[in-house]
């Protein structure tokens, strides 16, 4: 059982960068020229735009996770990527009627902690909607060392959180690890705690 590590994220990434000749952001906007607002998503990612917006060098971490999901056949939603027009610097009454539309027509939310999570006005919004649309929210922790659990600092540590063990995808239901289930039981058939 172990929890994402930001270097094999990156290492994914970076391997996509090799094979299409082409930087992070560069690859995750062109692939957002998809998007329709008619389509649901599995996968609806909260996170902090000043951590990973176009310009961070950890975008090949944020394409790292978009692949590692997709490898498995899962769709994932990135706002900053898919609807490039939403203004993360003003809260507003029509970027949010956008953002409510989109997650009512994803299955779950993964909140990706960071240093600049706390600050965010989005996430705690994004976190709550999808928890009162359908429960369906895990904490998705990227650490720098390999690492088995996660506690959470706040709020945090009361939803389960993400990880993966032997190579399948879990949620842990408890902060501990003792209570799991595989990712895709919990996306589809239940694990609301």
């Amino acid at each position: 059982m172990s929890l994402l590590r930001k270097s094999d994220l990156i290492s994914i990434g970076a391997k996509d960068e090799i094979r299409k000749y082409a930087k992070a952001s560069k690859i995750l906007v062109a692939e957002a020229k998809d998007f329709s607002e008619r389509q649901s998503y599995d996968i609806f990612i909260s996170h902090s735009y000043r951590d990973f917006g176009p310009e961070s060098e950890l975008n090949k971490m944020f394409l790292g996770l978009k692949r590692l999901l997709e490898n498995e056949s899962y769709t994932v939603f990135i706002d900053w990527i898919d609807r490039t027009e939403l203004d993360r610097s003003k809260v507003t009454l029509k970027t949010a009627a956008k953002l409510k539309n989109i997650i009512e027509n994803c299955s779950c939310l993964f909140y990706v902690p960071s240093m600049s999570s706390g600050e965010s006005k989005w996430m705690p919004w994004e976190m709550g909607l999808m928890d009162g649309l359908t429960g369906k929210v895990a904490i998705c922790p990227v650490v720098e060392q390999a690492e088995s659990f996660y506690s959470g600092s706040e709020y945090l540590g009361i939803y389960p959180y993400f990880f993966k063990d032997d190579g399948d995808f879990m949620v842990s239901l408890d902060k501990y690890g003792s209570e799991t289930i595989t990712f895709y039981e919990w996306l589809r058939d239940g694990g609301i705690f």
